[in-house]
């Protein structure tokens, strides 16, 4: 029967196999605005939105003659804070006597695993936190926190405004009778060409806009004449896309848990119902990271085990003898950056009450899950 400290068993290298070895759901937001290369010391990025934009052309000049000046290109600068995601959960007194003390090795492999488990949930937590914030800025241009930890603030992208379009759910919206959304998105397509120069080339989207498009009467008939009647893929639509030199689509429909104070949990939607985004072929950011107060203490905190996954601290620490207590937390400094986010274009194609025919809401779905306050 193993005897073994809780230090010798939850070591960097133990938390650190643990987590890579778990599967984790692929997210198309790290896709999109890939994880920094190297990690900054500063608390602040800056970028020029539109640094990338039409060019304008220099002249020519005569030998011997001073050079014309001109005016900084209508570029305008984003300054925005890195902010700090964390989460931590708690083993309880009886979690840490029975895996300090187990019956049987038996017993001693199933505490552990739990023990790893919830130290991996804290990780997957952070990245879950991260992702949203992702979307949440490329599709609103802000990220927006209403009481979240006490915390009430915004930040601005400086998204641009004409690149976002919003369509009437009594008289526009793609789900009404006589839509036709390859118009809408030729005409977002050709704006952009006029405004960025270059066209979009895919697009993301949820099953439910999909969805709708495949029944839509006039890409029926777009993509198949007369044979309308015929099941249109999504494989199919695709192909009309690219025939009509419009982005080819794909759906993300990933769901997270938030918890409020109260333990209740509920679901949200990384990418909104109603959000179809068109983007360019250009990567149009990142996710920087930045250095964290934990690891930067690291050295002067010696019975504190620490493991890092992609970007992410995991960590390990006793905190006080009364009670008897053992916290595992997981963090990471970062934000999403978009110096190309006047490339995207984002539109509201769906009202916000419309569901699939057989589908409730996603607030009214039951929740079978119970709060992680503390481990028992």
């Amino acid at each position: 029967m193993p005897n073994k400290a809780l230090t010798d068993i939850l070591t960097q290298t133990n938390i650190r196999d643990y987590i890579r070895a778990i599967p984790q759901k692929p997210m198309l937001g790290a896709t999109l605005l890939p994880n920094s290369a190297d990690k900054i010391y500063d608390m602040q990025i800056g970028y020029l939105l539109g640094a990338n934009s039409t060019p304008i052309a220099a002249s020519i000049t005569a030998f011997d003659a001073e050079t014309p000046l001109y005016s900084p290109s209508a570029v305008r600068k984003v300054e925005i804070e890195l902010l700090k995601f964390a989460k931590k959960m708690r083993m309880s007194e009886r979690l840490i006597r029975a895996l300090e003390a187990p019956r049987n090795d038996t017993e001693f492999q199933r505490i552990k695993t739990e023990v790893f488990n919830y130290s991996a949930q804290c990780v997957s937590g952070v990245a879950a936190r991260i992702e949203a914030a992702r979307w949440e800025a490329l599709y609103t241009g802000k990220l927006v926190f209403a009481n979240e930890n006490s915390i009430n603030s915004e930040l601005d992208y400086d998204a641009p405004t004409d690149m976002f379009f919003d369509l009437d759910a009594t008289t526009d919206t793609w789900d009404l009778p006589g839509a036709n959304p390859i118009e809408d998105m030729e005409a977002w397509a050709n704006y952009a060409l006029a405004r960025n120069g270059e066209r979009p080339t895919r697009a993301v989207t949820s099953s439910a806009v999909l969805m709708t498009l495949l029944k839509n009467e006039s890409i029926r008939k777009m993509a198949w004449g007369l044979n309308a009647d015929r099941i249109l893929t999504q494989g199919d639509l695709n192909t009309l896309m690219q025939s009509m030199g419009l982005p080819t689509i794909i759906t993300y429909d990933e769901l997270y848990m938030i918890e409020g104070r109260d333990g209740k949990r509920s679901r949200q939607r990384y990418l909104p119902q109603s959000a179809f985004i068109m983007l360019p072929s250009a990567a149009i950011g990142e996710t920087v990271y930045g250095i964290t107060a934990e690891e930067i203490a690291a050295s002067r905190l010696p019975n504190v085990q620490f493991s890092e996954q992609d970007k992410i601290i995991a960590m390990t620490y006793e905190q006080g003898p009364d009670p008897v207590s053992r916290w595992m937390k997981a963090c990471t400094i970062a934000i999403p950056s978009l110096p190309m986010l006047e490339f995207v274009v984002r539109a509201k194609v769906l009202p916000d009450s419309f569901t699939l025919p057989g589908v409730p809401p996603i607030d009214q779905v039951p929740d079978k899950f119970a709060p992680d306050v503390a481990i028992d």
